[in-house]
């Protein structure tokens, strides 16, 4: 304001001064500012990871979007290491400890408490008073983790069927050396010394071309038992209920337990893969019910239920208890691996004094 005294000394105002600053370039500044933020905000709410801020204490400052698994208020003001598993709680704190101590970025894996896995980037923030805090980026990495622990276990999978392949196979030749092998190899003897006895004792040789005849009948009967125990021909030629009631047969012949077999299937036959996996899942259970169960009757069950087959092998006799079952037990873990070949599922229920039951779905359909 201009002023102009009189001669009393009172002014009078003669005028207005006015003083234009130019604010243009601060308020693009601050438009900016709040536009940067509001991205920075945008991006940060919007990110798949979750993405919180720590202090030294791992108490949790800030937090973006919602999680499906918790709000975000339930974050805030927390210590983030409450949401992590026990066993996983000291490794998170040495990470967030050794970032704010050397600056420099850590990565730790962490299971939390809902049962997700993460990995989590632990990256120092600096402050007015140095490192002081960390932004930890957790990436979900459940799927992965589930996907690897699949591959882990198919991996073990294929290594059990390995080893009972091989363990088949080594069964096969011990009945091949101590059966077959040596009925011809008696036979062969028994041939021989026929030449060299004829002239001498004709009736002791004629003995002897007996016996080996009878040596050879015992080793084709040998070779078809051993033929029947790969594939018989039963399966091929008539289908599986008229393989298993051969089974059950051969089971019985030479005593045993009284077995039961009873079926109703609506189809004559299945797929190949599907009747050859019951039958062996069968000739498994029902081989280890007659020389192990003592079990007076064994009761054997082929039943087709909507889409599925249903096979039951049930004795009442000594039981056993599957925990202490080992994985080299190869015939229980043989019927559990066919059975989850072809997508099915085995139960097998036993206890001391309290029999045994193995029970079996399949699918009717077979995958190629």
């Amino acid at each position: 304001m201009l002023s102009r005294y009189l001669p009393d000394g009172k002014g009078v105002p003669t005028g207005l001064l006015g003083i234009t600053r130019d604010v243009t370039g601060r308020r693009q500044a601050e438009r900016a500012l709040r536009e940067s933020e509001s991205r920075l905000r945008c991006l940060f709410e919007n990110l798949p990871d979750l993405v919180v801020v720590v202090d030294r204490n791992a108490t949790i400052q800030f937090a973006n979007g919602k999680q499906p698994w918790i709000s975000r208020e339930s974050l805030l003001g927390a210590c983030g290491l409450g949401f992590v598993i026990p066993e996983h709680q000291e490794p998170c704190r040495r990470a967030l400890e050794q970032a704010i101590a050397s600056g420099e970025r850590q990565t730790v894996e962490s299971q939390d408490v809902f049962g997700l896995w993460w990995s989590n980037r632990v990256v120092p923030l600096a402050g007015e008073n140095g490192v002081d805090r960390a932004m930890v980026i957790c990436t979900d990495v459940t799927q992965e983790r589930l996907a690897a622990e699949a591959v882990k276990k198919e991996q073990r999978l294929l290594r059990r069927l390995l080893e009972l392949h091989e363990h088949e196979r080594q069964l096969f030749a011990y009945e091949i050396h101590d059966g077959f092998a040596q009925q011809l190899t008696g036979a062969l003897f028994q041939m021989q010394a026929f030449r060299e006895t004829l002239s001498r004792n004709p009736a002791e040789a004629w003995k002897g071309f007996d016996s080996a005849a009878r040596l050879v009948c015992e080793a084709i009967d040998q070779t078809r038992r051993l033929i029947s125990g790969l594939r018989p021909p039963v399966l091929d030629e008539s289908g599986i209920v008229e393989a298993v009631q051969y089974l059950v047969y051969e089971c019985g012949k030479d005593g045993g337990p009284e077995i039961e077999f009873d079926h109703d299937l609506a189809s004559a036959r299945l797929p190949p893969p599907l009747e050859n996996a019951i039958f062996r899942i069968v000739q498994e259970a029902l081989h280890n019910a007659c020389r192990h169960s003592h079990s007076d009757t064994v009761h054997v069950s082929l039943v087709e239920r909507g889409d599925r087959i249903c096979i039951d092998v049930r004795d009442w006799g000594v039981g056993f208890d599957p925990e202490a079952v080992t994985e080299q037990r190869f015939g229980l873990q043989g019927i559990r691996e066919r059975a989850r070949l072809l997508d099915g599922r085995a139960v097998i229920e036993s206890a001391p004094a309290k029999g045994t039951h193995v029970s079996v779905e399949l699918p009717l359909v077979v995958e190629p």
